[in-house]
């Protein structure tokens, strides 16, 4: 493609001072903005997000200060980044303003201040969610994804239930009349706003994508196998078109009742100027997949696509140009107000324009770098604030928070190299190791003497990654990583000397003592020193030979590895002999801590159940899941109690919990293990309008709690999770819901028990 002309293309990038207030930073970036074709385009794609991301570093530090939100009626919170670090599917602004998103893992929040903050929606469960639309008004939605509809008429508080089990995509609403179609050719309509649905077109020839209704009730509907459908009798019939050959169509939008748009693989963009009867293809070159679209005007048109690519004509369509990007995230959703226009997508990355499309900014790149290290102040060794916690991770991102983790204070490293891990002997001398795994090598050690203000170099080589490390005073401290890379420093790292002969990466390093410390690796490798380092020796694996990523020692004598294939060892003798523990997963479990002899955690890559918390209150007997709200995948914990604890890991996720990541609501009543599996009568009963349920589980197992009102709809599941054998006790809070009666459903993998109550207002 050939550029003939260039558009200056703002980027604002936003400082929070302490009080709340925001400096504002003004970048200015050409962009072309018309385009031809030659091969150069796609160079230009790289350079406008490489100089974001350079410029981004920039911007010295910022704090990231929001209400914390959960997802799924999860016990961990987010932290980092703002709102979330979830896919979001779908994003939609109602008339009085109000931002609605949903997403993976069950994610819905809305927004009542311009976006500025989210707040959770009363959760649905952990499917993933497609589409959310506004029905009537504000406060009357519909969200649909792969376990049907749900409706809710106050703001998401409360949700009715339709067409459980139906894997729904996509949803539309005009004067009165809902839409919703998915899966296997399937679309459905509903004239009461939502509650009954009755089936209007059934052919598994298309899984539907997108689906919209025009002015007049005319219907629009694209999929996959490039196939458009339409009816022009208000859904009684459908008309077939089979347009984009291969293409799967995944966004459509209307401007009026005849001009509209489709866009999907393959570079495909579609448009028709006779309500959808025909169409007129403007294919872009090479390979663009397209996920939205939206008609501005008649002549302004946005779509949005994988690696974060925003496309942009204000010719109708004859004419498209590549106007921003956001980096490495593929964006899925696109949503206009006036002329907002804002597009979400991978890991919540987001976009805005206020002039309909033309100009975008995005303030949160670099805080949406993978995690790969959380770390608190090393209290131990003369340190003072136990309150200061730190994290590094992809392209040279520094963090930290003074407050626990409660808020994030981004600190500028000068490289856009990746890093690993860090350790602090005080409030303001710490050190950060990383480097390159794959293409150019490199290997960096980086240290502060200012709490992290400022960082130098100490050492630099060609040499492959550094993955970890540890100080036992102010001068010791060793240094491993890849391809068995060790360095070791008696000065404080003035000097760093290679002294591994280890062939084997290695992963993670623990010192337990001043001259006591482990390290793990690949092929189950673990090695231990008794001379702060300067000699290693291999100790006893246990014949294991699968990759170790993380050590954890409880005590000097109990210790625990964990790596890939979920496996998990426990060594009580100081490592010399390592036994398996009980095997819950067979994914890479990636980091592990303990906040006492007894209470651990374990994150990693989908656990089961997409979940990525493992935790035992037993010593590592036994281990249970719990629901994060994410399935990202979670590279690293750091424990400041037994109950609060943080995680962090892709998309620059940081959770938090401050009870143990229990889910909100549920508290375990006692520690007597049951004999079998027992709901008991709420109390009080009648109540109003809270009431307690309590069951027990004799069995380790999943569970899931649901609240029906009387003509069987599920309105709430105060429990969704894997819960250890225990006895249990759940507050349940009606104050949203008419008096009535009301069934509660426990209900495991194996069994199920109901229960009537009765809510009086």
């Amino acid at each position: 493609m050939k550029f003939t002309g260039f558009k200056s293309q703002f980027i604002q990038l936003t400082k929070l001072t302490g009080c709340g207030q925001e400096d504002s930073v003004l970048l200015r970036i050409s962009i072309a903005s018309k385009l031809s074709f030659c091969p150069s385009f796609y160079n230009l794609k790289f350079i406008i997000m490489k100089t974001i991301l350079i410029l981004c570093a920039f911007l010295f530090s910022f704090i990231n200060s929001y209400a914390q939100v959960s997802t799924s009626g999860s016990g961990w919170r987010w932290y980092n980044p703002s709102p979330m670090g979830n896919d979001v599917s779908s994003f939609s602004i109602a008339p009085d303003g109000t931002q609605y998103l949903c997403g993976a893992k069950g994610t819905l929040l809305k927004s009542t201040n311009d976006g500025l903050t989210f707040e959770s929606m009363s959760p649905i469960g952990e499917t993933e969610l497609r589409e959310i639309r506004v029905l009537e008004n504000s406060l009357k939605i519909i969200v649909v994804g792969q376990d049907g509809a749900r409706v809710s008429t106050n703001g998401g508080a409360v949700w009715g239930s339709a067409l459980l089990g139906e894997r729904l995509n996509t949803c539309d609403f005009l004067n009165g009349v809902t839409y919703v179609a998915g899966d296997f050719g399937k679309i459905y309509k509903s004239t009461d706003g939502g509650v009954l649905f009755n089936i209007v077109y059934n052919n598994p020839i298309t899984d539907f994508n997108a689906i919209n209704i025009l002015p007049n009730g005319n219907v629009i509907a694209t999929g996959t196998n490039g196939i458009v459908m339409y009816s022009t009798n208000n859904g009684a019939n459908f008309v077939a078109l089979h347009i984009g050959g291969l293409t799967n169509f995944k966004g459509v939008s209307f401007i009026n009742n005849t001009t509209g748009v489709a866009v999907g693989t393959n570079s495909s963009i579609f448009k028709t100027t006779n309500g959808g009867i025909n169409w007129t293809p403007y294919n872009l070159p090479g390979m663009v997949n397209f996920n939205d679209v939206k008609m501005i005007s008649q002549n302004v048109i946005t779509a949005v696509s994988n690696d974060g690519d925003i496309y942009f004509t204000n010719d109708g369509g004859i004419n498209w140009q590549l106007n921003f990007n956001i980096g490495p995230y593929d964006l899925y959703t696109i949503a206009a107000a006036n002329d907002k226009v804002i597009a979400y997508g991978e890991g919540g990355a987001n976009a805005v324009s206020t002039n309909g499309g033309a100009n975008w900014s995005t303030n949160n790149i670099i805080i949406r770098n993978t995690i790969n290290k959380i770390e608190g102040l090393d209290v131990s060794r003369g340190g003072s604030d136990n309150d200061t916690i730190r994290a590094v991770g992809n392209n040279g991102l520094i963090m930290v928070s003074t407050n626990s983790g409660n808020t994030w204070q981004t600190q500028y490293s000068g490289i856009n190299y990746h890093l690993y891990s860090l350790h602090f002997i005080n409030n303001l001398t710490g050190w950060v190791v990383g480097g390159n795994t794959s293409g150019v090598s490199q290997r960096l050690i980086m240290k502060t003497t200012n709490g992290g203000v400022n960082w130098f170099l100490q050492y630099q080589s060609g040499l492959s990654a550094l993955f970890d490390i540890a100080f036992t005073d102010s001068l010791n401290g060793t240094s491993v990583g890849n391809f068995g890379g060790m360095m070791r420093t008696t000065n404080g790292g003035t000097n760093w000397v290679n002294v591994s002969g280890i062939s084997m990466t290695l992963n993670d390093l623990v010192y337990i003592n001043a001259t006591t410390g482990y390290i793990t690796g690949e092929s189950g490798s673990i090695y231990k020193t008794t001379n702060a380092g300067l000699n290693w020796y291999q100790v006893n694996s246990g014949g294991f030979f699968d990759t170790q990523f993380a050590i954890e020692f409880s005590d000097i004598n109990t210790g625990y590895s964990v790596g890939s294939q979920g496996k998990i060892y426990k060594t009580t003798n100081g490592g010399d002999n390592w036994t398996a523990l009980q095997n819950i997963t067979t994914n890479t479990l990636r980091s592990i801590k303990f906040a006492n002899a007894f209470t651990g955690y374990i994150s990693g890559t989908n656990l089961g159940n997409d979940c990525s918390i493992l935790k035992t209150t037993n010593g590592g007997l036994n281990w249970f899941r719990q629901n994060t709200g994410t399935n990202n995948e979670l590279k690293t914990l750091y424990c400041i109690d037994a109950n609060k604890v943080l995680t962090g890991g892709t998309y620059g996720t940081i959770l938090k919990t401050t009870n143990g990541g229990v889910s909100v609501g549920i508290s375990k009543v006692n520690q007597i293990l049951p004999n079998e599996f027992t709901l008991h009568q709420n109390y009080p009963n009648p109540f109003n309008p809270t009431t307690n349920i309590r069951f027990e589980i004799s069995k380790s197992s999943d569970v899931k709690l649901k609240i029906f009102n009387i003509l069987g709809e599920e309105i709430s599941t105060p429990v969704n999770q894997f819960m250890s054998s225990g006895v249990y006790e759940v507050t349940w809070n009606a104050e949203r819901y008419p008096s009535g009666v009301y069934f509660y459903r426990i209900e495991n993998s194996y069994t199920s028990k109901t229960m009537k109550m009765i809510l009086v207002k």
